[in-house]
């Protein structure tokens, strides 16, 4: 799905297939100039003019990429009727100059991102758990510690529950380091999101 498919569609509802879509030739992020917004109010027929700006937008890193457009907030939802939020969210979007409005598989889509954040945070501290705790039993069970330390530091031995214990441990770590910084990225609004990423 591109942009300009989703802007072409053919939406649902009563008055939609009145919805007339004008844009500059040259591209898409190319705003019209504003006078043409009062030249497009004086036709006859026309009831609502409402303007997207085109701004792109990334989240993290390019592979998280969805479409932004700036808008007009007392217009937007009389122009695409068949879009709904609750009254209260709506009141707060035309209230708030940075709101921003998505929708749900949007959010369901960085909500996974929040998961994968914290499965790999697991994997990091389980590919180090590994190498610590099979190092550590491959060193003691080659060196003589004992001999190497002159009798300073007894023989040690890393049995399989400790590296079983190491792997926990190391798992439950990952997991706790990611915690704190997911749970305070999934009680970000969107808005706010965005004005930090970068």
């Amino acid at each position: 799905m591109t942009v300009l498919t989703e802007l072409n569609r053919e939406p649902e509802g009563e008055d939609t297939h009145l919805r007339l879509v004008v844009r500059r030739a040259s591209s898409l992020g190319d705003r019209l100039p504003e006078a043409y917004a009062a030249k497009l109010a004086r036709v006859p027929g026309v009831r609502i003019v409402h303007a997207l700006t085109w701004f792109g937008g990334i989240y993290i890193d390019e592979a998280n990429f969805f479409a932004n457009f700036a808008c007009d907030p007392d217009t937007l939802f009389p122009v695409f009727p068949e879009n709904h939020i609750p009254p209260e969210q709506l009141r707060a979007f035309q209230k708030e100059r940075t709101a921003a409005v998505a929708g749900r598989k949007l959010v369901e889509r960085f909500n996974r991102l929040l998961a994968i954040l914290m499965g790999e945070s697991a994997a990091i501290a389980l590919i180090g758990g590994a190498l610590g705790t099979v190092g550590a039993r491959l060193f003691y069970s080659v060196v003589d510690v004992w001999r190497y330390t002159q009798g300073m530091f007894p023989i040690f031995s890393v049995e399989p529950s400790t590296i079983l214990l190491g792997l926990l441990l190391s798992v439950l770590i990952g997991l706790a380091s990611a915690a704190f910084p997911a749970f305070r990225v999934s009680h970000l609004t969107i808005a706010e999101a965005l004005r930090r990423v970068g």
